[in-house]
């Protein structure tokens, strides 16, 4: 085990680089404490908005008021929770060398570097040194128990992203749940516990919200049983309209659901292995309560034989309570991967609808389009005869028009003025010259587009035939031994 303790340090100390110092004061000490003589604990003392120098005195502080006591038994139960942000690049708000003497500081197995350096998930516990990891989308939290002295130090590493509403609500929701059993902080493993239900109730919170989530985009697109009102017509066929940009945006809630319900189902396996990690409770309660001579499996658990005698018979009772809460519990999440998994098949089956309405609502724009530009071809049309309709009356009115007004002008003779017989002999001709000349011009113009239109067919055919005539010669397409073309001319 030193061997790998030694790799996991190194990781940890490759990993430098994603510590940045903590000048923003966004460090936070919680502690808790459970005196022996009582039954309930006092309200949490928060302290916020610390940075690195003011957390390591407070926490020497608290050592120092420990060293005071007498024996750990008048100390009593304590946990101190220190929340270490992380940004959205996953980086450390806390120095490298300041986050190593925090994990010397609480006693924790160095093999905890190797998870909090590669950001593991799950599950992970090392009961021979009383040091437990679980690692989630959201928060890793790492801690050490010690049952000699009944003080539990952890440390929770919490995402901050917009995303997650900088974590603020699932570090709110775990701290109350652990708050909430703090009369319970002197069994050992009372912060697994706390955390155990943390993650069963958040993630049935998360299934009711996903399972929203896929009903809204049934109903967007009047598929599947959560479909609304207006999923069929009057006359009762199903309804296929659906405007496309409710489809992208139900198409972008669906993947998100999607993501959502992969996560669910990944953290799955880690809730049970917390919970049969939990369930040798009673085995540890019954080698205790049986005594040495009787056959039971081993724990794994910390053994009680270190908690002090004097406060053994309280741990128990603790651990007695925690294992009455355990099957509940159990029965609660037995579910999970069940239900994500059938959620999964009803998103999957909302994005195939998804796309088969997409697909139908490009065809129908496609269609609309192909007669829009039928209806604009045809309109077209209609304006290009009536132009040369206009044409050709222009080129009928033009030439007489223009002699009309050269014979009007002052500076003709009087005597022209008086032989109308003349605008007649110069306007006709040059009416019928303008019109055939108009109409080689236009006969011109199509034949050269002929000719044009031959050319290239001609070349079309030519270039798909295997043997393709050229100025220099044949160009023969062969192929080498190497499957490469060669032209040969």
């Amino acid at each position: 085990m030193e061997q790998l303790r030694q790799l996991a340090k190194t990781s940890f100390d490759s990993s430098a680089r994603s510590f940045k110092p903590n000048t923003a004061g966004t460090l936070r000490l919680v502690q808790l404490a459970l005196a022996r003589d009582e039954t309930t604990a006092g309200p949490p003392i928060d302290n916020e908005a610390l940075t690195e120098t003011n957390l390591h005195q407070l926490l020497d502080d608290g050592d120092a008021r420990v060293r005071a006591q007498p024996s750990a038994i008048n100390a009593g139960a304590s946990l101190r929770l220190v929340v270490v942000p992380r940004a959205e690049n996953d980086a450390f708000e806390m120095s490298h060398d300041s986050f190593g003497h925090l994990v010397d500081r609480f006693d924790m197995d160095h093999m905890v570097l190797q998870h909090i350096a590669s950001n593991s998930y799950g599950f992970h516990a090392h009961a021979e040194t009383h040091t437990f990891y679980v690692g989630t989308y959201v928060y890793s939290l790492a801690w050490s128990a010690n049952p000699k002295t009944l003080r539990t130090n952890a440390v929770l590493l919490l995402r901050t992203s917009p995303v997650l509403r900088n974590g603020n609500e699932i570090r709110d929701s775990l701290l109350h749940t652990v708050c909430s059993f703090a009369p319970h902080l002197y069994a050992p493993h009372y912060l697994l516990f706390a955390v155990y239900v943390h993650l069963s109730t958040t993630s049935r919170l998360a299934v009711a919200l996903n399972v929203d989530s896929v009903r809204k985009v049934e109903t967007q697109t009047r598929h599947g049983p959560g479909r609304g009102a207006g999923s069929r017509d009057d006359d009762g066929s199903p309804a296929m309209k659906v405007d496309i940009d409710e489809l992208s945006r139900a198409a972008q809630d669906i993947a998100i659901t999607q993501v959502h319900l992969a996560n669910l189902l990944r953290h799955d396996p880690y809730i049970k292995d917390i919970a049969a990690y939990l369930r040798d409770l009673s085995r540890v309660r019954a080698r205790h309560l049986a005594g040495p001579n009787d056959s039971v499996e081993p724990a794994r658990l910390p053994c009680l034989d270190e908690v002090p005698f004097e406060l053994r018979s309280r741990c128990e009772g603790s651990l007695e309570m925690l294992s009455d809460m355990l099957r509940p519990l159990e029965k609660m999440t037995c579910d999970l991967e069940p239900t994500v998994r059938f959620l999964q098949t009803r998103a999957d089956c909302q994005s195939s609808v998804i796309s088969s309405l997409m697909t139908h609502e490009d065809a129908r724009l496609n269609t609309e389009l192909a007669r829009l530009s039928t209806e604009l071809g045809e309109a077209a049309r209609r304006d290009s005869s009536a132009m040369r309709s206009i044409a050709m009356m222009t080129m009928i009115f033009l030439p007489s028009t223009f002699f009309a007004a050269l014979f009007s002008m002052p500076c003709i003779p009087e005597w022209a003025q008086t032989k109308f017989w003349v605008y007649w002999v110069c306007a006709i001709p040059s009416t019928v010259i303008v019109l055939v000349t108009f109409r080689y011009y236009h006969s011109l113009k199509k034949a050269k587009e002929r000719r044009q239109e031959h050319k290239v067919s001609s070349a079309a055919k030519i270039g798909g035939s295997p043997l393709s005539s050229t100025s220099t010669g044949i160009e023969l397409n062969n192929m080498n031994g190497n499957g490469v073309s060669v032209v040969q001319r």
